[in-house]
């Protein structure tokens, strides 16, 4: 939330209401899924969600994840999931 909350301009106050509903929900499912269970860095998280697709569960989640993942860029269908300023230039 404190993460969220330091992006005004990616999250309004609608956003982050939604965002403190959805972070407990996301929580208790991550923890039930074993495939969460090892994972070392947020990069992994981040390739976890979308190879779960978890990251369409939890959009808010994801995105709030993105702000933390400052050197990767991660594109499903054409739409970025993770990425740093300059994504638009490369993808992974």
């Amino acid at each position: 939330m404190e993460l969220a909350q330091s992006y005004p301009k990616d999250f309004d106050s609608t956003q982050l209401k939604d965002l403190a509903r959805e972070l407990p929900i996301y929580i208790d499912n991550v923890r039930a899924d074993e495939r969460f269970a090892k994972l070392n860095s947020i990069s992994e998280l981040g390739r976890m969600m979308v190879q779960t697709t978890k990251h369409l569960s939890f959009p808010l989640v994801s995105s709030t994840e993105a702000r933390t993942c400052s050197s990767y860029c991660y594109r499903i269908h054409g739409e970025v999931l993770f990425s740093d300023e300059n994504c638009e230039d490369r993808t992974a």
